[in-house]
């Protein structure tokens, strides 16, 4: 379900999910919103799993992401 969810980043022509600037006020921002979960690049990881109250995944690719979406990779 990911109607509580966010998705940062910048997405490359092979699917990378690139690194972005600005992450903790956007997690921040989405927490404060009700966002449950957000999808963050994985170099960005560390800077947004400081914020409380929302779960933080990182993510290296597409192909990650949807695996985690659909049950493949927790």
């Amino acid at each position: 379900d990911t109607d509580s969810s966010a998705f940062l980043g910048e997405l490359s022509l092979n699917g990378e999910v690139r690194r972005i600037n600005g992450v903790l006020p956007m997690v921040i921002k989405a927490q404060r919103c009700g966002v449950k979960e957000i999808y963050i690049p994985a170099p960005n990881a560390a800077e947004g799993a400081v914020v409380r109250g929302i779960t933080v995944y990182p993510v290296r690719n597409v192909g990650q992401l949807l695996s985690h979406l659909t049950g493949g990779e927790k």
